[in-house]
Parts: C-alpha cells; structure tokens; sequence
C-alpha cells in the first residue's frame, strides 16, 4: 500500500521535470547524513521528516531562486547547502536533526555560520545587513493586524534598552554583568 506522501509526491511531478532532480538530491543528501549518524537512510526520510523537504528544493532549483539568507541567486544546484538553523548539540541529536530545523542556504551563507546558532549569527549579522530586527518598519509585515502591530510595537519597547538600544531588558539581564546580549 503506498503512503499518503508517496501519491502526493507522484502528482506533484507530473509535468514537473525538477520534482525528479530534487527528490534525487534530498535522497543522496539524506544518505550521506545517515552514514554520519550510523543510522538508515529511510529513518532520516521518514522519521525526521526529510522527505518534506522536497518540494522546498524543488522550488530552489528555479532560475529565479535565492538563497534565504543573503538573498543570493543559486548559481547551480550545487551551490545549495543544508543549513541547521540550531546545530545539533551532540552526536544523534534527533531533534536538531529534524526537516523543522533545516534550512537551504547557499555555501558562501553556510561556511559564515558555522556552528552557530541562528540568534547569535543573526546578531553578528545585523551590522553588515544594516537592520535588526527592532529597526524592521512594521509595515513591511502587511499581514499583521493593527492589534498585532500595537502588541509588537509595545513588545519591542519593552526588549530595548533605553541606553544600549539593543536586544535585552532595560537595565540589562538578570544576573549579568553587562547590558548587552552580543
């Protein structure tokens, strides 16, 4: 009997010469992954859900595609990398490991993130991107109701410091010797 994600994927490509490619390339990805892991190809398919990820590549292999981080274009399929948005802490470390936590980046974005965690690399990025998020205007998130927009006006006030105006309470965190995250 074949699974709910199997005839998804199989209408899906139809008339769609790239569903192929990157169905192919999640597969060749996972399996590299699994032998680092010492665990099977399928359970990093099914079980950590990487198989979902392919019609996010799917839509990356466009000439028209970017790279999430630095917006980019791809140059070539090769040039897409799989980023962890949060690095797995330690050897099999499942949940980090999951399609959730997985990002396509291009290799110049992955190679200046390292090991890092998403909030610090954003935080080292902010100067070179020339906004944080703080100084984003709220009309540029046009989905958010007016409601929304107040709570996060007030939200973003209150994680400001006066001085600093940088992320963190006002007079800095508690138990903390500085009044800066970074």
């Amino acid at each position: 009997m074949r699974s709910i994600t199997d005839l998804i994927d199989r209408f899906a490509r139809r008339g769609d010469p790239l569903a192929d490619r990157a169905r192919a390339m999640i597969e060749r990805r996972a399996d590299v992954r699994a032998r680092q892991l010492h665990t099977t190809k399928g359970y990093i398919l099914r079980d950590l859900n990487w198989a979902a990820l392919t019609p996010v590549l799917r839509a990356l292999l466009t000439p028209e595609a970017r790279c999430l981080d630095c917006g980019c274009p791809f140059v070539d399929a090769t040039g897409i990398t799989i980023d962890h948005l949060e690095p797995p802490r330690y050897f099999q470390d499942w949940a980090r490991e999951h399609a959730r936590n997985i990002a396509f980046v291009c290799r110049s974005c992955n190679a200046m993130k390292q090991r890092k965690t998403l909030a610090i690399w954003l935080e080292e990025r902010a100067p070179t991107i020339g906004n944080t998020w703080e100084q984003l205007p709220l009309d540029l998130v046009p989905e958010l109701s007016p409601v929304e927009r107040a709570e996060l006006s007030r939200a973003r006030a209150d994680l400001t410091g006066p001085k600093t105006g940088r992320f963190g309470p006002p007079g800095g965190w508690v138990g903390s010797s500085r009044n800066d995250v970074g």
